[in-house]
């Protein structure tokens, strides 16, 4: 087949273009579109679950950022239901690793529950077996290095 063209017998536009038999390009972002990019037919783009506009360029309210190796083009916002307007940060992004310090609290309680950290697998664990049984919740509380803005 002609560029542009594909089909047992050459019969049908590629993936990205529209309009057999001179299938011109779709004006789509790709990085917003499913797999055919658009309609072979009207060259209307098709955008991805989380992605809006005629060019597939654009987040649907209640998701953000744009990417590419989405599925959905844009993730959905994670606010927990506390808003559904959310967007990609400015600040650096990274990821922690280290799990020294963490703590294991009761809610209610003035309980000490050991934690060890075991550096090999850089893990904690903490033995809850034997709590009085009044305790019903635990929470991990994070070091100062994972607390702040971030």
């Amino acid at each position: 087949c002609k560029p542009g063209i594909k089909g047992r017998q050459c019969d049908r536009c590629a993936p990205g273009t529209y309009g057999f038999p001179n299938c011109l390009p779709c004006n789509c972002n790709r990085d917003g579109t499913e797999p055919d990019v658009c309609d072979p037919h009207t060259g209307i783009c098709l955008c991805k679950e989380n992605v809006e506009g005629a060019e597939c360029d654009t987040c649907r309210p209640g998701s953000f950022y744009l990417d590419p190796s989405n599925p959905k083009g844009c993730t959905s916002c994670f606010c927990f239901g506390a808003t559904s307007n959310c967007r990609s940060t400015n600040r650096r992004r990274t990821k922690f690793v280290d799990m020294r310090n963490w703590r294991l609290e009761a809610v209610d309680e003035n309980i000490d529950i050991p934690v060890t950290f075991n550096p090999v697998s850089n893990s904690v664990v903490a033995d809850v077996q034997e709590l009085p049984a009044s305790v019903h919740n635990l929470y991990w509380k994070a070091p100062p290095s994972y607390l702040g803005e971030k």
